[in-house]
Order: C-alpha cells, then structure tokens, then sequence
C-alpha cells in the first residue's frame, strides 16, 4: 500500500509543482507569499487522500495540542517534543490499523 506522501504526490502533482516553485523563487518569505498554493496542497490531499483523513479525524486532539504549544512557543518548538511524540503514536496507531504502518509498503 502506497505512503500518505506517495499518495499525495499521486493525486496532487499539481498542486506540489505550483508551491514547489513558489517557494524556492521566495526563499525568505514563502511561508506568506505561498500560502495559497499551501493551502491548494492541502484542500487536494484532504480530498483525495483517505489516509490522511483517517489521521485528522482520529487524532485531532493530538494534532490540536501540537499546534497549541507550537504556538505558545515559537522560539522553542523542542518544547513541543512530547506532544509530537503523541502525534506521530496516534498516526502510526491509525496508519497501521489501515495497512501503512511505518516502514510498509
């Protein structure tokens, strides 16, 4: 079974082309100048993309209080360590449930 990024790169080249080339012609901001062609990726793999649906509806919680303390401390994201560490368990509970455990192919 194909990886969340393989079937991302399957069902949005496009969409990648576009905000592969946004960002490497905007080294120093693309994190703004990009945002709409960020923001295509995303809409194309929520669409498409059934695994990375799974991961977002199972592990919102997860994924929530990551990007809280991402947030509440964006000059120390190591801070954040453990939080990531429950996000990446709760995706490879999920992904391993649908046949793309870590390491499968």
């Amino acid at each position: 079974m194909e990886s969340a990024l393989e079937e991302v790169a399957k069902h949005c080249h496009v969409q990648l082309m576009f905000y592969t080339q946004c960002v490497e012609k905007n080294p120093t901001n693309w994190e703004s100048v990009c945002a709409k062609e960020k923001n295509a990726v995303t809409k194309c793999a929520e669409e498409n993309v059934e695994s990375l649906r799974q991961v977002k509806r199972r592990c919102a919680d997860q994924i929530k209080t990551y990007q809280k303390c991402l947030e509440d401390n964006p000059s120390e994201p190591s801070t954040c360590v453990n939080a990531l560490r429950a996000l990446y368990e709760c995706h490879n509970a999920v992904a391993t449930e649908s046949g793309q455990g870590v390491g499968s192919a």
